[in-house]
């Protein structure tokens, strides 16, 4: 039986809050960590790793992988304090995810070992951003021609079927998908819309179409302490606001909500105040001057580029209700988030956004402003919050835990096959 290391290099790089796919990689990871498994960082050049293995910790090389800031740590942590496992194991792994999570040097390619796969080996890449790197795509060519087995994660194909809202991407992802998705063994989706995507652009393309399985993100998340933000607009009494959480760019269409505000004015509705938390993104500038400019509206856009865990949390306590209208999701990890914080949530009706809550929540179309003034004005009507509020209560969380144990069994096959 061949080994499993695992590609995060894009985890090995995020600074920051984690959101989106870091996050998931974050998850997927930490999980894997707490076995053994080797996880390894493409440098340009190669891939130099670290193996993770607890009955073998003091004969493995001390690689620097992913700095500590990620958050990776703390996760794992968590997760062990849920299991049974016994304090000298603990002991062990907590030593092993420190000994992963030493922050990256600049040195780092002189630093860690590099490795060598090889036939019956399974490389797991958790997502696909070094697809721009030529030299990535030609050294996952080759590892295919020796015999190894690929494994790709993909979130979503937004930079293929939707260029217009992430161009910047599209020529880098086709040639990376064209080149590595019809020699994958195995292709691991997080929606039945991504799945669906993934395999009518490979039959357009006419081009052989993988085993492809979808995987269920987890969504049970560990709920932070909530804390007040320090923004002067919450000083003072308690105001009623809605809440919109996701990074400013033309796919996550803060243009509908723009609109949507403006025809409120022009019907002579009064809506409350919108908190919008993300930062500014690709393409964001006309918007943003949008909502922040326009003398008629701007005082009703509240724009928290830099929020806590912690902030976010009191956000999803103390707002009215959650709006989500993107054009396009791989899945829609906010959504999930806004049920988890029990916080009622109206959202757009495309992609794999109905696949998460389906009936259990309000949806609208991200074209029409119409569409999205009569699901607000509906759920702002006496006692409809608190009904939305209860009909989320019947939703179950999946875990990470659950997430993880899906992937190992698909990619365990691989190994059964060898």
């Amino acid at each position: 039986m061949g080994r499993l290391i695992i590609d995060i290099s894009e985890l090995a790089q995020w600074e920051g809050r984690l959101t989106g796919v870091p996050r998931v990689m974050n998850e997927l990871a930490t999980r894997f960590a707490l076995g053994s498994s080797i996880f390894v960082s493409w440098d340009g050049r190669q891939h130099r790793y670290t193996e993770i293995n607890l009955d073998q910790l003091g004969e493995q090389p001390p690689a620097p992988v992913v700095s500590e800031r990620s958050g990776f740590v703390e996760t794992a942590r968590k997760i062990r304090r849920r299991l049974p496992i016994p304090d000298k194991i603990l002991t062990v792994s907590e030593r092993a995810i420190r000994k992963l999570l030493t922050t990256t040097p600049p040195n780092y390619s002189d630093l860690a070992p590099s490795i060598a796969l090889g036939r019956g080996d399974v490389l797991f890449v958790l997502a696909d951003w070094h697809g721009s790197d030529p030299e990535f795509v030609k050294y996952l060519i080759d590892l295919n021609a020796t015999g190894v087995k690929l494994v790709q994660m993909v979130y979503d194909l937004l930079p293929i079927v939707t260029p217009q809202y992430s161009g910047h991407a599209t020529e880098s992802l086709t040639v990376y998908s064209k080149a590595i998705y019809p020699l994958c063994d195995l292709i691991l989706a997080i929606s039945q819309h991504t799945k669906k995507d993934v395999a009518s652009w490979l039959r357009q393309n006419k081009l052989a179409i993988p085993k492809i399985e979808v995987i269920r993100l987890g969504d049970d998340f560990e709920l932070a302490s909530p804390v007040k933000p320090g923004n002067a607009y919450f000083d003072g009494s308690d105001k009623k606001f809605l809440l919109c959480v996701g990074t400013i760019e033309a796919r996550k269409n803060h243009t509908l909500l723009y609109y949507t505000y403006k025809l409120a004015i022009q019907k002579g509705i009064e809506l409350p105040d919108l908190i919008i938390v993300g930062r500014r993104g690709w393409k964001s500038d006309d918007i943003y001057e949008m909502m922040t400019k326009d003398p008629e509206i701007k005082s009703k856009f509240i724009i928290l580029e830099k929020t806590s865990d912690e902030e976010l949390s009191w956000l999803y306590e103390h707002c009215l209700f959650n709006i989500y209208p993107s054009f396009y999701e791989g899945w829609g990890l906010p959504i999930a988030e806004s049920i988890a914080h029990g916080a009622a949530c109206i959202c757009s009706n495309t992609s794999s956004m109905p696949e998460i809550a389906g009936d259990l929540i309000t949806y609208f179309s991200p074209y029409s402003t119409e569409e999205c003034l009569k699901a607000i004005q509906n759920i702002l009507k006496p006692g409809a919050i608190a009904a939305a509020k209860r009909r989320i209560k019947a939703y179950r969380p999946v875990s990470w835990d659950e997430t993880a144990a899906l992937v190992k069994e698909s990619i365990k096959e691989l190994h059964v096959k060898d």
